[in-house]
């Protein structure tokens, strides 16, 4: 039989040299000295402040980030506030509780792998039992996550996705097809990277994709949906 070549070897990515502090944190960190003569040092530790948990907590309620007199240790003056029944409290501590565990992670993803915490698990659940199952592997048993809570909306989420693709993808160019989404137009000048908008009908962005995928078998093509397609 013909050997079939690597479908995912277009979407690898140039590896990332890690920070010299890092190689410095794990060097001390594997010397051969006693506990009891060893100085641990955490270099970017999480950074948990209720503060910043409260702010986010506000934001994602839709109530002025300045409030703050409105924070997470006092659920109370929150539900008053939001003018949500006493049985709504449930709902706001789950709330609370996923954004003081994840805040802290933000920048690496929004939660840590070795124990995702509810949200994440309850978005995992809930894909896998659509009429069309999907699998991601949030990381706790591998080490590697497919999913990620990003900070700072959509725009700057794509634009990281769309810059690290630019940056450190080994085959360039690569297709970029939107679907139902306007992408701004300063990130459709991101060199190395093609963007095409796709028909608005779905049965002709379906074609178009089919399309692209015969023409350029050795192009990596990815599609950013804006909406759900039926």
């Amino acid at each position: 039989m013909p050997h079939l070549p690597d479908p995912m070897a277009l979407f690898r990515l140039r590896p990332v040299r890690a920070a010299r502090v890092s190689e410095v944190s794990e060097t001390t960190a594997a010397a051969p000295v006693p506990p009891e003569d060893r100085i641990n040092f955490h270099i970017g530790n999480p950074l948990q402040d209720p503060r910043l948990s409260s702010a986010f907590l506000r934001t994602a309620l839709g109530i002025d980030i300045g409030q703050e007199e409105l924070n997470d240790a006092n659920p109370e003056a929150l539900l008053e506030f939001l003018g949500w029944e006493a049985a709504d409290k449930p709902k706001l501590e789950f709330l609370i509780r996923t954004i003081q565990k994840s805040a802290p992670y933000m920048p690496r993803g929004g939660y840590s792998s070795k124990a995702p915490h509810a949200l994440i698990k309850a978005f995992c659940s809930w894909i896998e039992h659509q009429q069309e199952a999907l699998y991601y592997d949030n990381g706790e048993k591998s080490g590697r996550r497919e999913l990620i809570l990003a900070s700072g909306g959509i725009q700057e989420t794509l634009r990281v996705v769309l810059f690290t693709l630019s940056s450190r993808l080994e085959t360039l160019p690569a297709r970029v097809l939107c679907y139902g989404y306007d992408l701004l137009p300063r990130f459709k000048a991101i060199p190395g990277l093609l963007f095409e908008d796709l028909p608005s009908d779905e049965q002709l962005a379906y074609q178009r994709i089919e399309q692209c995928l015969t023409d350029e078998p050795q192009t990596p093509i990815f599609l950013v949906l804006g909406g759900i397609p039926g």
